[in-house]
């Protein structure tokens, strides 16, 4: 009974001293650096997965790393609370893909050389380094109002072409429909035009015997002006968001 009670004292004892001393856990390892390299012709990007690195030598632009050198060269990428890495990149490649483009009036095709890999990046003054996707044979690119600009990348097996930069030119934007119902009244001194529209139209532009009465165009479908002394031939126009014009509405105006 005397030994049962002393052991047990024992293993109380020790317990007590090692949470009194406390239990040190293994030390947790220093976070690496976590990025995407890319090698584009002369350009090297260093793309980070999150915002806590550095690049040694390279210039920072909004969302990652940029230094032009056509040379091999290594530098330093560095966790900022972790360890550094080496990294190196080899000599730039020259060239650039050889695409045939084909314009549609509703696409822009590029038709690729077959057995190589090409990416399409989206371009901005220079390459925005977020890929648009690998293509093999042939790439489709919708036509819009507005231009677009991309470039596309020849792959090798740790570096890119030089991009090839293709503008995807606007589509013919439509002409919105013109007002309808143009009318006026008349009250007090004043001439009150109104009309409707469909939701096309962002603004308007009123014309009075040929001569523009609104210097950009007016948002309501309304507009007031003194009454003419004479006669007066009164033209509304629609304008949509592409800066197209509608034909004109027209009201005459007798006193």
């Amino acid at each position: 009974m005397f030994c049962n009670v002393f052991k047990l004292s024992f293993i109380c004892l020790i317990v007590y001293v090692i949470y009194s001393c406390g239990i040190k856990k293994d030390p947790q390892p220093l976070p690496l650096p976590q990025f995407t390299l890319y090698r584009i012709g002369a350009e090297v990007y260093v793309v980070p997965k999150n915002n806590d690195i550095s690049v040694e030598g390279f210039f920072r632009k909004k969302g990652f790393f940029l230094k032009k050198e056509e040379k091999a060269f290594c530098f330093k990428v560095k966790h900022l609370k972790g360890k550094k890495l080496n990294v190196c990149v080899p000599n730039a490649y020259s060239g650039k893909p050889n695409v045939k483009v084909e314009i549609t009036p509703e696409k822009v095709i590029l038709h690729l050389e077959k057995g190589k890999t090409y990416r399409l990046y989206p371009y901005k003054e220079g390459i925005v380094p977020y890929p648009l996707g690998e293509f093999q044979k042939t790439v489709i690119i919708g036509r819009d109002f507005k231009e677009k600009i991309y470039a596309l990348t020849e792959v090798f097996e740790d570096f890119e072409s030089q991009p090839f930069v293709i503008r995807i030119p606007p589509k013919e934007a439509p002409v919105p429909p013109k007002p309808q119902d143009l009318s006026y009244v008349v009250r007090g001194g004043k001439i009150y035009l109104y009309w409707r529209a469909k939701e096309e139209a962002e603004g308007f532009l009123v014309y009075r015997n040929g001569k523009l009465l609104t210097e950009k165009p007016i948002r309501g479908n309304v507009f007031v002006e003194d009454l003419p002394t004479e006669e007066a031939l009164y033209e509304v126009i629609s304008v949509n968001r592409f800066g197209k014009k509608s034909s004109p509405a027209i009201v005459r105006y007798s006193p």
